[in-house]
């Protein structure tokens, strides 16, 4: 029994029942007529299998070679974040968003503790499963990074525009990878309290636009290394004088006059890289020690298989 999960541009994803379960195969096509494995795939099974084991990472279960490619088996999830958010209009409710960012913080606390940037983190890479769990997936950019080697360089093809830290916007190839993941992690945070995309930029030019119109122009003070990056003289905008008190009022409406919650989003969303929180400083914040506790796995769980039945009822109407 198998049916199509998803489909990139160059794999697919299916759903697969072996044994009794389900499982994903992640068919990956080698382009070229090459049978030598890509970079990136060769990265995404090290990367899992660096990381398996954590309840909050999607598990490589198996590598099958196959005639044109790889597969990858990997633990089925049903649903993700993106989906989940879309089925849940307007709102997620609170105590679920509290329980869903400290498995993801828990997550990423884990990969960077083992010296692993994910470098794509967004809402349709942060799965969430009928038993409550949520898994952070799709490991394709990730790779091991190096914080002794302060002149090691990376590829800034990275991230989804939405997600993409400033830094790299401006070209940078010398970045820090956690405090990157971290960024995109405080816009997946504030998409969950607010329902939509915060930043959702139509090109790159638009995206850093948005950034500074929301946070504030960088200068000295703020972000002294601004200057230094490749495109930093290159790409010019009217100076935005703003606190984070005031950008807050532009970026949020569900928590801006949340100011515990608000706080928490932007200790992640800095434009200074080296002032952003770690994941492991973020599971500490006030914000998961006020207020209502965070929902249960099992109320977790319920949001998703109400999710997917309407998926299933919405699908089944569009076909009649």
């Amino acid at each position: 029994m198998t049916s199509l999960a998803g489909e990139g541009a160059f794999s697919t994803v299916l759903r697969t029942l072996e044994n009794g379960r389900f499982v994903a195969h992640k068919r990956i096509r080698f382009v070229g007529g090459s049978n030598d494995v890509p970079s990136g795939v060769f990265r995404e099974m090290m990367a899992l299998k660096h990381l398996g084991g954590h309840p909050n990472i999607v598990h490589l279960l198996r590598v099958d070679p196959s005639d044109c490619g790889v597969v990858l088996v990997l633990e089925y999830v049903p649903m993700d974040a993106a989906s989940l958010l879309q089925v849940q209009q307007p709102y997620l409710p609170q105590r679920a968003v509290k329980a869903l960012l400290r498995m993801l913080l828990k997550g990423l606390a884990h990969m960077h503790g083992k010296r692993i940037m994910h470098r794509d983190i967004k809402p349709s890479n942060v799965l969430v499963g009928c038993d409550g769990v949520l898994k952070i997936a799709d490991f394709g950019l990730a790779r091991v990074f190096y914080p002794e080697d302060g002149m090691r360089t990376y590829s800034h093809q990275v991230y989804t525009r939405w997600y993409r830290p400033p830094e790299i916007l401006y070209g940078a190839t010398c970045y820090d990878g956690p405090s990157a993941d971290m960024w995109a992690a405080g816009l997946v945070a504030a998409e969950l309290f607010e329902g939509i995309p915060l930043l959702p930029g139509t090109n790159d030019i638009d995206q850093i636009s948005r950034i500074f119109h929301a946070l504030g122009s960088p200068n000295e003070e703020s972000w002294p290394e601004f200057n230094a990056l490749p495109d930093a003289g290159k790409i010019s905008f009217a100076e935005i004088d703003i606190s984070p008190e005031k950008g807050a009022g532009r970026l949020f409406f569900r928590i801006r006059d949340d100011p515990v919650s608000a706080h928490f989003v932007l200790r992640m969303i800095k434009l200074n890289p080296r002032a952003r929180a770690s994941a492991s400083e973020l599971l500490s914040d006030g914000y998961f020690h006020r207020g209502d506790p965070a929902a249960s796995p099992e109320d977790i769980g319920n949001l998703v298989h109400l999710g997917l039945m309407k998926v299933k009822y919405t699908n089944h109407f569009e076909t009649v």
